[in-house]
Parts: C-alpha cells; structure tokens; sequence
C-alpha cells in the first residue's frame, strides 16, 4: 500500500512541476489538463503524505517502547 501512496505523491509532484514551468502556458490544453490533474490529486496526495507521516510517527515510536 505505501508504494502506492508514493506514486500518487509522485504523480503530484510531476503536475504541479509542469504547472510551475513557464513553458507549459504555450500549451493551453494540456495545461488545462494537468491543472485539472493536480486539482483532483491534490486531496489525495495530502492525505497520503499525512499518514506517510503518522506512519514514521508509529514505526519511531514502536522502536522506542
């Protein structure tokens, strides 16, 4: 399941990537297509880096108990 969360966070990284770049405005549709893209990752992605996150809290304090 992590693998998964990672490619998702992945996948998100890459779109808002190629938003940022000043050449993507010279293709409006498929700028339009990863603004879309993103918007729909976004949530996503957020959540997955969240319990990514509680997961390392968990592991850590497993190892401490």
């Amino acid at each position: 399941m992590e693998e998964r969360y990672e490619r998702i966070r992945m996948r998100y990284r890459e779109v808002t990537a190629k938003l940022s770049d000043p050449e993507a405005f010279r293709d409006p549709e498929a700028y339009a297509a990863w603004a879309r893209e993103a918007a729909q990752l976004r949530d996503v992605a957020e959540r997955c880096e969240t319990l990514a996150q509680l997961e390392r809290q968990r592991g850590e304090a497993l190892r401490l108990a």
